[in-house]
C-alpha cells in the first residue's frame, strides 16, 4: 500500500519531495519489520506523513486556484481594453503624437511576439509647479518642447507616443541588453534641455526637469503587469533604486 502510494506521489510533480521521502523511508521499515512494536512506530509514522500529505494538497489547490483567477483577470483586462481601429490612430492633439492607446497596442504586439523591445518611459517632472508658476501655456508649451527633444535624440525607428499627464513612451527595438540601453539613454540624455518662454511679456529660460525609465518591455508578462510599472514610475511610485536607468534634472530659471 505505501509503495503504491510513493509511486503515484512521486508521477505528481508538484508533490512535496519530503513528503516523498518520508513514505520512501516508511515503506523501507515495513519491508525490514518483525515485530509488532516495528509495525506500530511505522503507522505513527505514516500518520504524520499522510498529515503533510493532506497539507501539501491543499496548498497546491490554492495555488492552482489563485494562477486560475490570475489568468481570468488578465483576460478581462485585456478584453475591457479592446481597441478601435479608430482609438488607435487617434493622436494626441498637444503633441501630436498618438494617444496612449496605441501605445498600449504597440506594447501587446511586443509581449505577444516577444520581440526584443524596451519601453522607456520619459516624463517631465513638476510639471504641476510649472503650471502653477508660469500658467498651464507654459506648462504645454514645455511637454511640447520635450517630446520633441526625445524626438530629436531617438533614431525614426524608435516610437513616440503620448502616455499619460506629462510622460511620453518611446519603445525601441534593439537586440542589446538593458545595460547598454539604459547607457545609451543616459548617454543621449545627459544633456539638460534648456527653452525660452515669454511670461507677462518677460523673458524666461527653462532647464526642463525630466525622468526616465527603461524597462526590457519582452521579458515583462503580462502586459498589464508592464503597464502598471510604468504607471507607476510615471506617478512616482517606483522607487528610484530599483532602477538604474533613472535620471532627473533640476528646474532652473532664468528671469
Amino acid at each position: 500500500m505505501v509503495a503504491m502510494l510513493t509511486k503515484t506521489m512521486a508521477a505528481i510533480t508538484s508533490g512535496s519531495q519530503s513528503t516523498i521521502s518520508r513514505l520512501q523511508n516508511i515503506e523501507g521499515e515495513l519491508q525490514k519489520a518483525s515485530l509488532l512494536e516495528d509495525f506500530h512506530t511505522a503507522k505513527i509514522r505514516m500518520s504524520e506523513c499522510l498529515d503533510v500529505l493532506r497539507t501539501e494538497i491543499v496548498r497546491h489547490r490554492s495555488e492552482s486556484a489563485q494562477q486560475v483567477s490570475e489568468i481570468h483577470s488578465t483576460v478581462r483586462s485585456l478584453r475591457s481594453k479592446s481597441l478601435t481601429p479608430e482609438e488607435i490612430a487617434r493622436l494626441d492633439p498637444l503633441t501630436k503624437l498618438p494617444e496612449r492607446a496605441a501605445a498600449e497596442a504597440a506594447l501587446a504586439a511586443v509581449v505577444k511576439e516577444t520581440i526584443p523591445a524596451f519601453a522607456v518611459a520619459f516624463v517631465t517632472d513638476r510639471l504641476d509647479l510649472i503650471n502653477a508658476r508660469f500658467g498651464r501655456a507654459v506648462g504645454d508649451a514645455v511637454l511640447l518642447f520635450f517630446s520633441r527633444h526625445v524626438r530629436q535624440e531617438l533614431t525614426e525607428a524608435d516610437r513616440l507616443f503620448r502616455w499619460t499627464g506629462p510622460a511620453i513612451l518611446a519603445i525601441l527595438q534593439r537586440s542589446e541588453p538593458p545595460a547598454s540601453v539604459r547607457e545609451d539613454m543616459n548617454h543621449l540624455f545627459a544633456r539638460r534641455p534648456t527653452m525660452n518662454v515669454t511670461v507677462e511679456d518677460r523673458p524666461v529660460m527653462l532647464a526642463v526637469p525630466a525622468k526616465w525609465m527603461v524597462l526590457a518591455a519582452h521579458e515583462i508578462r503580462p502586459l498589464p503587469q508592464l503597464i502598471k510599472r510604468i504607471d507607476a514610475f510615471v506617478h512616482g511610485e517606483e522607487p528610484a533604486g530599483q532602477n538604474s536607468g533613472w535620471q532627473q534634472a533640476g528646474l532652473q530659471t532664468r528671469l
